[in-house]
């Protein structure tokens, strides 16, 4: 095409497809390493195809002219709208840029291992990212939870040794599936292990619709299942439990510690059940408050789950899930199997109890 004569390759950072005319429902072109990449769908199926840059305009020229009516081509200079009009004859239409070479160093970009614009094409049906791969301002937030988790995973993940045998995942209460195919990502793609993984929850819509996006990009190594964690008791190497609400959370730590996950990872969340035992005649008025109270139970409950694993033979400790501006949950708690318990951590968590007169706890299970 004449009108793509005067674009240089190397000012193009991305090309979006619109008014889709046969085959394709939605079609995108971005940069990858040296060369472009080109995701399109066709009977809600994604497919991906790598060129380099002296195919890039042939790859346009195609796609305007059979697949669809108008494309935007972004460059570092305009955004550039081609259009086919009635009588079928493309007009071109220059706008001030809205892209720029991706920065996100508000997100300290360099220390992310999923970087804005990798292809990792389940951000996309995750509404994390848009078709071209670029990270959306909705999905930002979740972006960075994810790549929270991912380094905190990486940290603990590296220290261990799995052989070469087909390493068993699993992800309880799995939710929306964010971080379940981000560990997938990692797991795969980053440091090519062979995994079986596995995400649990109760919602079958939310179930259905994690294995169709498994499906759609082959990933026959990960799957969803319906259920209650308190029925699944199944050997893992690696257990994560995000977000598990309340007593689940140690129903949780019970199954992974009693099936020895090498690596347990765990981000607690509503930590009801010790608030109304809580009692300190000392601290009473400290504790009269509903709000520190509340805060003084989650800190609690969670040092007796670290005490609580440590007399099972874990190393532990606690750190922060993503920048607090991103996710008000925002400790984890990361465990990795030593088979050496410690006698003290035993003694300190039932003191700790009586200390606050609790009777009733979920923990003493782990």
């Amino acid at each position: 095409m004449d009108i793509l004569s005067d674009i240089k390759h190397k000012d193009i950072l991305q090309v979006s497809f619109g008014k889709a005319t046969a085959d394709m429902s939605k079609a995108g072109i971005r940069r990858v390493n040296d060369g472009f990449q080109l995701e399109y769908f066709s009977d809600n199926k994604a497919f991906h195809i790598n060129f380099d840059e002296s195919n890039l305009f042939e790859h346009i020229s195609k796609l305007i002219t059979t697949n669809f009516k108008e494309c935007t081509i972004f460059t570092k200079q305009n955004n550039i709208v081609i259009f086919r009009n009635r009588k079928n004859e493309f007009i071109i239409k220059k706008h001030k840029p809205t892209k720029s070479v991706v920065n996100t160093s508000h997100d300290k970009q360099k220390n992310h291992i999923i970087k804005d614009g990798t292809e990792a094409p389940f951000l996309y049906d995750l509404g994390i990212c848009d078709i071209n791969g670029v990270v959306t301002d909705k999905g930002r937030r979740k972006f960075v939870q994810i790549n929270s988790f991912l380094q905190i995973f990486d940290h603990a993940f590296e220290k261990l040794s799995f052989d070469n045998k087909q390493l068993k995942v699993v992800d309880f209460c799995c939710g929306k599936g964010y971080l379940t195919f981000a560990l997938h990502f990692y797991l795969h793609n980053i440091k090519h292990m062979n995994t079986n993984i596995t995400g649990i929850d109760l919602k079958r819509d939310v179930i259905d619709n994690l294995n169709d996006i498994a499906e759609k990009y082959g990933m026959t190594d990960l799957t969803f299942i319906t259920g209650d964690i308190k029925a699944y008791d199944d050997y893992s190497d690696i257990a994560v439990g995000l977000h598990a609400c309340d007593i689940a959370t140690d129903i949780f730590l019970s199954s992974a510690v009693r099936n020895k996950a090498k690596l347990i990872i765990s981000v607690p969340c509503c930590q009801h059940q010790l608030f109304k035992q809580i009692e300190n005649e000392q601290l009473k008025p400290m504790l009269s408050y509903g709000l520190q109270k509340d805060r003084f139970t989650e800190m609690l409950t969670n040092t007796l789950r670290v005490l609580a694993l440590k007399s099972k033979g874990y190393s532990t400790d606690m750190v922060e899930f993503a920048p607090v501006e991103h996710t008000m949950k925002n400790v984890l708690i990361r465990a990795t199997y030593t088979g050496k318990p410690d006698k003290d951590a035993k003694e300190e968590y039932n003191r700790l109890k009586t200390m606050f007169s609790i009777t009733d706890f979920e923990g003493d299970t782990i």
